[in-house]
């Protein structure tokens, strides 16, 4: 065997996650390894805040190593 297969997946129930000096409260997450000749898990996660009157909604995915973050409010901002 060549490379070992990883397989499993840790789930996130709770917790906060800083991004840019802010707390956000998770919502729900995983990391996923299921890749066959990597280590790296794909991740997937949602926390949001609140800042003022504004939601602010932090989103992760795709794997570890090429994460592809994404910033939302609710009201919008421009």
């Amino acid at each position: 065997m060549k490379y070992p297969k990883t397989d499993g997946i840790f789930k996130v129930k709770r917790g906060t996650v800083s991004y840019l000096n802010t707390d956000f409260k998770v919502q729900e997450g995983w990391a996923k390894f299921d890749q066959v000749t990597s280590f790296v898990p794909s991740v997937h996660l949602k926390a949001e805040t609140k800042i003022d009157r504004v939601k602010v909604m932090l989103g992760i995915d795709d794997p570890a190593d090429e994460m592809t973050l994404n910033l939302t409010a609710s009201p919008a901002m421009s």
